[in-house]
């Protein structure tokens, strides 16, 4: 029902079985005519969440989703929530009404996050409250989850990200250091010189090793082994793209692949730990002595980002270099490596650009003569029927200018 107050407003209630389960005034008529009409079709349809229940605190929607989420996805993922709730969601929203939370508190929670985080990490965060209000509106606390809206983050503020990196001298010499302590330091080698992502390297299998492709030898990547916090039970997933890929294999790459599956099962585990099992990177890192071997604060993965910044300034193009790594999108090489591409590139891709221009009179590089502009460009214009622009530059060419 609507009635007019005594401020001339229109306050709308749409009661349930007798119980109030909207509330809300309008300056207009139209407007409290309209939103009592969809409020009556979601009670009609089941949809329509009780206004007291909105009055629930995030932390307790938070308390019940606990319940439910960690058999709902992956564990990594749901370390991923745990994490993401603690340090940045339950101090900002703990406490308020889950009804409460409107479109522009998200937007700008994101941006407050932006401000002292990458863009991929304040949209994992926001991938975290979107699937906690989702169970909000399953669970009719809430009627629309307010977190569902396309964010405005603009750029890092960060600029592009210093990978730590080993030239490839530097690999050779980080791997002979630990070649004295374990074998297990060809695994420095092979990801240094492969990109490879640690889930993506502990799945290989010798079935994987394409030795006889005309290409030369390439190893197959279609798979990947995740564990939560990196040591948990391992899970068989595909790789971060979804997608399988091919990558080529340095003569040295080879033959550590090559020894390593040297009388095994083609669907055995190419390198694995001691349990018979993935490898595990603290077992890695311990063999290898990876902190006294290594610089200070270089990490496992920062063997891709070598990879990938020794091919690019060694010549390689970005889009080689994305289909090595396993990028989805070309987007995220030139994001995280465009910037080591330098100039060069262009410079080369402007000269190819002037070679047709060069063959119509004017040498690359040089000033404009009196044969500009070519003279089939003249024709041409006097073709096409613009006789002003024909005229203008014909003067121009007879002038030197």
């Amino acid at each position: 029902m609507i009635l007019k107050t005594r401020q001339g407003r229109y306050r709308v209630k749409v009661k349930d079985r007798g119980v109030i389960v909207a509330d809300r005034t309008f300056v207009h008529w139209n407007d409290a005519e309209a939103w009592e009409a969809v409020r009556k079709r979601m009670v009609a349809a089941g949809r329509l969440a009780p206004a007291s229940a909105g009055r629930t605190p995030v932390a307790q929607v938070y308390a019940a989703w606990t319940q439910v989420r960690p058999g709902q996805v992956q564990e990594r993922t749901w370390q991923s929530d745990q994490s993401a709730w603690a340090s940045h969601l339950a101090m900002r929203f703990a406490r308020m009404p889950v009804g409460s939370i409107t479109s522009l508190d998200v937007q700008s929670f994101a941006q407050d996050l932006h401000a002292g985080h990458a863009a991929g990490t304040v949209r994992r965060i926001i991938a975290t409250l979107i699937a906690l209000l989702d169970f909000a509106v399953d669970r009719r606390w809430i009627e629309t989850n307010p977190a569902r809206i396309p964010l405005t983050l603009g750029r890092d503020r960060r600029g592009h990200t210093r990978h730590r990196i080993l030239e490839p001298a530097e690999l050779l010499a980080v791997w002979a250091v630990q070649r004295r302590r374990s074998p297990l330091a060809d695994v420095t080698l092979f990801l240094g010189l492969t990109g490879l992502r640690w889930g993506e390297f502990v799945a290989l299998r010798p079935g994987d090793l394409l030795t006889t492709t005309p290409g030369g030898p390439m190893v197959h990547v279609a798979r990947s082994i995740v564990r939560a916090r990196g040591e948990g039970a391992p899970t068989v997933k595909s790789t971060k793209s979804g997608a399988n890929r091919l990558v080529p294999l340095t003569h040295l790459a080879a033959d550590v692949a090559n020894s390593w599956a040297n009388g095994k099962d083609r669907d055995a585990l190419l390198v694995a730990g001691p349990d018979g099992g993935p490898l595990r990177p603290s077992t890695f890192r311990r063999q290898v002595h990876w902190t006294q071997t290594v610089p200070a604060g270089f990490r496992i993965h920062d063997l891709r980002h070598s990879c990938a910044t020794n091919l690019l300034t060694n010549g390689a193009d970005i889009l080689g270099v994305q289909g090595i790594l396993g990028h989805a999108s070309p987007d995220t090489t030139l994001r995280n490596y465009g910037h080591l591409t330098g100039t060069e590139h262009l410079r080369a891709a402007m000269d190819h650009y002037e070679q047709p221009l060069a063959a119509g009179g004017q040498a690359p590089g040089g000033a404009l003569g009196a044969t500009w502009p070519p003279v089939d460009t003249l024709a041409f214009l006097g073709e096409i029927g613009n006789p002003q622009q024909y005229q203008r530059i014909s003067r121009r060419a007879a002038s030197g200018i």
